[in-house]
């Protein structure tokens, strides 16, 4: 796979993976209130933070 398809690739799969990740946020707002939810997506968004190289 060349670098612009596997960059497009990656692209096309976190798009889908945040879509995916977001009804299950929608989810948890419903069953929990969004004070659980927003403390979700704060620590999911700090564990998904990547390394500086």
């Amino acid at each position: 796979m060349n670098p612009s398809t596997s960059r497009a690739h990656s692209k096309r799969h976190s798009i889908l993976n945040t879509l995916a990740l977001s009804r299950s946020f929608q989810k948890v707002n419903d069953k929990f209130g969004h004070l659980i939810g927003d403390e979700l997506l704060r620590k999911t968004a700090e564990a998904l933070k990547v390394p500086p190289r």
